[in-house]
């Protein structure tokens, strides 16, 4: 479940809607959108027992910059 609205936000997931789809289904459930700390997946992971909490933003902005540059280096012929 991806709460667009949040997506990018790091402000927390949406625990109301991801609780509500929860109750819907016994289905695992993915949840993203939202994840601005460890803090608001263990939240998640409290509330909804998700087999899975995707963070995107917060894996990659981060220090004094906000952002982290990631390079490949590939071995030559």
């Amino acid at each position: 479940m991806n709460s667009i609205d949040n997506d990018g936000q790091m402000t927390g997931y949406d625990l109301a809607l991801a609780k509500r789809l929860r109750e819907l289904t016994s289905l695992p459930m993915t949840v993203l959108g939202g994840a601005g700390s460890l803090d608001d997946i263990r939240r998640l992971i409290e509330t909804c027992g998700v087999v899975g909490a995707a963070a995107g933003s917060l894996f990659v902005f981060k220090g004094p910059y906000r952002a982290v540059l990631d390079q490949l280096s590939r071995p030559g012929p």
